[in-house]
């Protein structure tokens, strides 16, 4: 009896452990997001948006921003700016992009 609680236990920890170490969306629920999260830092709400806080000065991020779309072909539309903050527009295929900074 003791042979098989033996078992059991090592056959729950080994089940437990690999849905921790793959990520898995159930998990996230069940264990501290210190332990479940391996997104370095980026946060996907459940829409599949991206949110990522960085602490650079908006002007360097802009500049590192237009960079990047030029970079991927992605053509800006748009471009706001008022009180420190900027948002771009972008299009690519079907695809509408709003970025805020």
């Amino acid at each position: 009896m003791a042979n098989l609680a033996n078992s059991l236990f090592k056959m729950i920890t080994l089940l437990c452990l690999v849905l921790v170490l793959s990520d898995c969306a159930a998990t996230g629920l069940a264990v501290p997001a210190a332990v479940s999260g391996s997104a370095a830092g980026v946060d996907y709400s459940i829409t599949n948006i991206a949110h990522k806080t960085i602490s650079y000065p908006v002007a360097d991020v802009e500049f590192a921003l237009h960079k990047a779309l030029k970079k991927m072909e992605i053509k800006e539309t748009e471009r706001n700016a008022e009180e420190g903050k900027v948002s771009v527009t972008a299009v690519t295929g079907d695809l509408n992009i709003y970025i805020d900074l």
